[in-house]
């Protein structure tokens, strides 16, 4: 095979002055992977192929390194003899470059993702530990309270006054609370291990619970709720 012209492209590409300079270099601008694309072309002709495209890399004269698709195919009027055939180099040096980053990056993200999905699940053991462990601190005063409230009430059951009977019972429904915001703590700090479940919520009822619970600190304070439908 004989290289019989080359464009300025082609000079460009090789950082070559001229087509001399290009001719007398010319080996050295070719690497394994260029060598076996080149040898693929000699099959591909052998074949009786008359195209072909791959992508390879070549060298400068100065010696670097070009990523490049190679095309050939066999000029027109030789299909005969394959005795003639045209090859082109497209310098896709900045794609490669540019994939390259793009490809370098998404690892980074992708262990990124991986350290904080970590970090994360440390995070929620810490959370169920510290849960169960403050909910087991609290249920023993709450027991206590639940229990002296109720011998309390059955004691002096027949000397309390109504006003002191609503205070008991305050205090027993804020021990309820109180337990059922504990079992509450504990089911948030298990989200973590449990799957994602989807449903309607009716955010009217949810806003007038909310506006209830809130009632023994508001009755006595002049408040006007405003609240459109939701």
């Amino acid at each position: 095979a004989k290289i019989t012209d080359v464009n300025q492209a082609a000079l460009a590409l090789h950082e070559a002055a001229s087509k001399d300079e290009l001719f007398v270099g010319l080996l050295n601008t070719f690497t394994p992977e260029s060598f076996k694309t080149f040898q693929q072309e000699l099959v591909c002709l052998w074949n009786g192929e008359m195209g072909m495209s791959q992508d390879a890399v070549v060298r400068t004269l100065a010696g670097d390194v070009r990523n490049v698709t190679v095309y050939f195919s066999v000029c027109p009027g030789y299909e005969g003899t394959f005795s003639k055939v045209l090859v082109s180099l497209n310098n896709i040096t900045e794609r490669k470059r540019a994939e390259e980053e793009i490809r370098r990056l998404n690892d980074e993200l992708e262990q990124r993702v991986i350290d904080r999905t970590a970090q994360l699940q440390a995070a929620n053991k810490e959370l169920e530990a510290f849960a169960y462990s403050v909910s087991h601190d609290l249920r023993a005063p709450l027991r206590h309270i639940d229990g002296f409230i109720e011998m309390l009430q059955k004691r002096a059951e027949a000397t309390l006054d109504d006003k002191s009977r609503h205070f008991m019972a305050m205090i027993a429904d804020s021990s309820q609370k109180m337990g059922t915001l504990i079992d509450d703590l504990l089911s948030f700090s298990r989200m973590g291990r449990s799957e994602m479940i989807t449903g309607q919520v009716d955010l009217d009822e949810l806003v007038d619970e909310v506006v209830r619970q809130f009632e023994p600190e508001t009755g006595s304070r002049n408040i006007e709720w405003n609240i459109a439908a939701l």
